[in-house]
């Protein structure tokens, strides 16, 4: 098993060696790369103090794109797809190539998404329709948008909203210590809020890790990539029992179990509970040498209580967090869209609903009013940060469980 839990894996048991009485030989296909492979403890250390953090990386502002040429086509731009000026590439996955184009018919940018081969296999054209089909049934304006799609030269390709400011994975990488938790709490609920759409549609990410979100020209973050993506009853549904599928780090225990097809909202509140996590104190909660140790600490560990790590934490957005990572998905929220409420709860000081309760119409509507004030501006949201808790003179524990409240 590859040992970079940065990397989709789509593992399939049923692929056999063709000789007689050989032992199955497990498939994995790896896509994006977020990040460099990493080894950090089950039981971080304090992170050293933080470099100087550009401002902007914290408000989530325009910055630079960071560009690479292909190294398959040395001249892009006379690979023929009519319509489009292809130019730098911005992307590389396992099946697929995310070049920056010109659509001259609506004369904007765009991000064009090909693949690699010209003859793909089943399961590379499968992911592809996959994308498309997920993405045209959900539109949000913190979801990618999807144009179109065509093919080219015998290479399918989609037309994608183009996003120059990059990922997430590069803004947590320039902030070692995590964002402020304001900033973090506010950045995981519109990335929630995105994936409420999708799961309105009845469509289930199954892959939100920081490298699938990316940042447009105002900073906006967006979610992206849904070749993962699932849903009940349509040609969306392609697993079956026994699938690893997602990225070990941010998957959830249910996926790293092999029960892939059996994954619900709660999978993707799991995996934007790791990144709020990892937003909050800059520690991933489940580490490990490889795949294979980190997909066991996903199912058996639990991690180290948010306030640890970041005392700064307010005990409510401690608690949101927790409450996404819990191996039961029904002791989870339901869904994104109520991990969004509760962030615009927090974000507003206000309660959140009982443990025990779901979330119910006054809760809505109370973060409703929240998200109303929040795009007005909502400088009265603001409030200052919570008294650190108790410690012996260091980032010790707390007295607070790691995955209980909210």
């Amino acid at each position: 098993m590859s040992a970079d839990p940065d990397r989709t894996l789509d593992f399939r048991p049923d692929h056999a060696d063709p000789s007689p009485g050989a032992a199955p030989a497990p498939h994995f296909e790896t896509a994006e790369v977020a990040r460099g492979a990493e080894t950090v403890g089950m039981n971080p250390p304090p992170p050293p103090p933080p470099p100087p953090v550009d401002p902007a990386l914290l408000t989530f502002q325009a910055g630079p794109v960071d560009e690479q040429r292909s190294s398959d086509w040395s001249t892009p731009s006379v690979v023929p797809f009519p319509g489009f000026e292809l130019g730098d590439e911005v992307g590389r996955g396992a099946v697929g190539v995310v070049y920056q184009a010109r659509d001259a018919a609506h004369d904007r940018t765009v991000a064009l998404k090909v693949l690699l081969e010209a003859a793909p296999d089943a399961r590379a054209l499968g992911r592809f329709r996959r994308e498309a089909e997920a993405v045209e049934r959900v539109r949000h304006e913190n979801v990618v948008a999807v144009y179109g799609h065509g093919e080219a030269a015998g290479r399918p390709y989609l037309v994608m909203e183009f996003c120059p400011n990059g990922t997430l994975t590069e803004r947590l990488a320039a902030a070692p210590a995590g964002f402020p938790p304001d900033a973090a709490a506010e950045l995981i609920r519109k990335v929630a809020r995105g994936v409420a759409a999708a799961h309105a549609a009845g469509v289930v990410h199954r892959d939100i890790k920081p490298g699938n979100v990316l940042f447009d020209a105002a900073g906006e973050p967006k979610v992206s990539d849904f070749g993962l993506a699932k849903s009940g009853g349509s040609a969306l549904q392609l697993t079956v029992a026994g699938d690893i599928m997602g990225t070990p780090a941010y998957m959830a225990p249910e996926q790293a179990a092999g029960e892939a097809k059996g994954a619900g909202p709660q999978a993707d509140v799991w995996s934007l509970g790791v990144i709020l996590y990892e937003c909050l104190t800059g520690f991933r909660p489940f580490t490990g040498r490889n795949n294979i140790a980190v997909l066991a600490a996903v199912q058996a560990a639990d991690p180290d209580p948010v306030r640890k790590l970041a005392p700064r934490v307010h005990p409510d957005l401690a608690r949101v967090c927790h409450r996404c990572l819990e191996k039961d998905p029904k002791d989870r929220y339901a869904d994104a869209g109520e991990l969004a409420a509760a962030l615009s709860l927090v974000l507003a000081g206000l309660p959140l609903p009982d443990r025990a309760g779901r979330f119910r119409w006054w809760h809505l509507a109370a973060a409703g009013a929240v998200v109303a004030g929040l795009s007005a501006g909502g400088w009265w949201l603001t409030r200052p940060d919570p008294t650190p808790p108790p410690d012996s003179g260091g980032r010790t524990a707390p007295a607070e469980p790691g995955c209980s409240g909210g």
